[in-house]
């Protein structure tokens, strides 16, 4: 179950490198507790051109499909198993497949 989780997050990180823009990411744009982060992994990417890089670009992802969904709720740390473990964390993240994950926000 890890790798389903692992797998996105470095076909990401591999996308980012080959960003040519950065955005800047503060508090304010952190997840808060009682969201909910829905992911869709599609399996069988076909035909896909995100297009060219750079400013005032539309990128079209209709031609993918989700075949696999999960959804991460935010929840209050305390709230969730082995809190103790992290003790600065200000917000825990519940998955679908029952693992959690922490977080701490700062300013």
């Amino acid at each position: 179950m890890k790798l389903k989780f692992v797998l996105p997050l470095i076909l990401c990180s591999l996308l980012l490198n080959m960003a040519q823009a950065q955005i800047t990411l503060t508090a304010a744009n952190a997840p808060a507790i009682g969201d909910v982060i829905n992911f869709a992994l599609d399996t069988l990417p076909q035909n896909v051109s995100i297009g060219e890089a750079g400013a005032n670009q539309t990128w079209d992802f209709s031609a993918l499909e989700a075949h696999t969904t999960t959804a991460i709720n935010i929840i209050h740390p305390a709230q969730a198993p082995n809190n103790e473990d992290f003790p600065t964390a200000t917000l825990a993240q519940s998955l679908d497949d029952g693992s959690y994950g922490f977080a701490e926000v700062t300013s």
